[in-house]
């Protein structure tokens, strides 16, 4: 659940400089490149 909370925030945070683009596509992929970066640190770790 920790993970899951840190990956959530990363997202919003991605998503947050995308948002003031108004750029919807941009926060979607934001949103995907962020989960997969967290999931590739935890499949690291």
């Amino acid at each position: 659940t920790v993970w899951i909370g840190i990956a959530y925030g990363t997202q919003q945070t991605y998503a947050k400089k995308y948002l003031f683009k108004g750029d919807r596509n941009g926060i979607r992929k934001a949103a995907v490149d962020a989960g997969l970066k967290m999931a590739i640190e935890i499949i690291h770790k």
